[in-house]
């Protein structure tokens, strides 16, 4: 396990570099809390959204069964359900989209892919 044995490496007392290796523990700990934090966050949001939809369905099938019978109580119940679900499915689109902004920005630039420029400029030897 790299975590565990990275401080026993011996070079953390030597000023300043030493210091900065030994400290990069911290910082990986700290980007994966922030990654697990965003996933989670993203998860409960479609896990709402879920719900909600389910909600949105259950109206559908209320006002199905009573055709034009329908009365205004079942309308308005199905009118606000569908607004939370469009914000909720708002709100789970952005949580998706903190998350792979997490991971741009935990990954740096290991993550980053070769674009055809990059190539075409830095050719194998």
């Amino acid at each position: 396990d790299l975590a565990a044995v990275w401080p026993q490496l011996g070079v953390c007392s030597v000023a300043p570099e030493g210091q900065r290796v030994c400290a990069l523990t911290e910082g990986w700990l700290a980007d994966a809390a922030e990654l697990g934090q965003s996933g989670a966050d993203a998860s409960h949001a479609a896990e709402v959204l879920r719900a909600e939809a389910e909600i949105v369905s259950a109206h559908m099938v209320q006002e199905a069964a009573a055709g034009k019978a329908a009365n205004a109580s079942t309308l308005s119940g199905m009118e606000v359900a569908t607004d939370n679900t469009r914000r909720l499915a708002a709100k789970a689109t952005g949580q998706a989209a903190g998350v792979n902004a997490t991971i741009v920005r935990v990954a740096g630039p290991v993550g980053v892919r070769a674009t055809d420029s990059f190539k075409t400029v830095f050719k194998p030897l």
